[in-house]
This record gives structure tokens, C-alpha cells and sequence, in this order.
């Protein structure tokens, strides 16, 4: 059974624990990889100016913070999680069209895992919220007409 490395460890532990619940359950069912949780000012303005998120620092869901009253401290709490579908080895200058096919499907089946659980799990009578994906940001189950497509991030929103 396929469990996450200490990078994926350390990205998840700075994810919201309703998003880590679904993770770590996925993690049993298809090996992928946490990309990235939280994200700090800098990595956020990155993302936002190279085109990989649609909004700046601190609006993204990955930018999300608590105030623990007992720590006296603000913590990272990410909304959003990437992942990554193993194996990694499409999107490289040398991957042929079909590797590319291939990889993009993994993120697809992924998804359908993702969402699963978080159907099975309730999360909107448990919790009052609901798992976004990012290759369907409608949630109306149509693909084709996303004008952003992130096929590798979830997040959890108000239901």
C-alpha cells in the first residue's frame, strides 16, 4: 500500500485536518505526491506571476492561517492542497503526446478518488464544507469549458 515520503508528510501537515482526512485516505487507493499545502507570501506571488494560481497573496486558499490563542500565534492552515499522481514522467521536454495523455488521466482518475471520499466521508452534513477540485471549478461535472485549469489542486470550501 502506497503511503506518503517525509516531503509529502511535511507539505500536508500545514493543510486544514478535514483536507488531510481525505488525503490520507486517498493515499491507500492511488500513490500521488503533496505538491505543495500553505503557501508564504513569496511561493504565492510566484505561483500568481508565473501563471500557476489565479490570485495573488494572500488570497488563495493556500494562504490560509489560524490564530491558535493557546500558542499566541498565527499557523498555517492551507485551504488547498496540489497533488501529483505517481508516477511523475509526463510533461517533460521529452515526453511523447501519449505520455502526456497518460499523466493527464492519472490527475483525472485521481480527482474521481478525491471526490469520492470526500462523498463517502460527508464532508458537507459532517462539516458544512465541500472539496473543490481544480479541473472543475463550477462543480457542475462539465471539464471542457474551465477557462483555468489546475488539475492537481483541491481545496475545501463553505458548502
Amino acid at each position: 500500500m502506497p503511503e506518503y515520503g517525509t516531503e509529502s508528510k511535511a507539505n500536508l501537515a500545514t493543510v486544514h485536518p478535514i483536507l488531510r482526512l481525505v488525503c490520507n485516505r486517498a493515499i491507500s487507493l492511488i500513490d500521488h505526491k503533496v505538491i505543495c499545502g500553505w503557501r508564504g507570501e513569496a511561493a504565492q506571488h510566484e505561483a500568481f506571476i508565473s501563471g500557476k494560481s489565479q490570485l495573488d497573496w494572500p488570497k488563495s486558499n493556500h494562504n490560509r492561517q489560524v490564530y491558535s490563542e493557546i500558542m499566541r500565534q498565527w499557523t498555517p492552515e492551507s485551504f488547498a492542497v496540489d497533488l501529483a499522481p505517481f508516477p511523475i514522467d509526463y510533461w517533460s521536454e521529452s515526453s511523447t503526446e501519449a505520455q502526456k495523455r497518460e499523466g493527464t488521466l492519472r490527475f483525472y482518475y485521481l480527482a474521481g478518488v478525491m471526490i469520492g471520499i470526500a462523498d463517502e466521508i460527508d464532508l458537507v452534513k459532517c462539516y458544512g464544507m465541500r472539496l473543490r477540485w481544480g479541473g472543475n471549478w463550477k462543480m457542475d461535472g462539465v471539464f471542457y469549458n474551465e477557462k483555468f485549469r489546475d488539475i492537481g489542486h483541491y481545496e475545501i470550501i463553505k458548502a
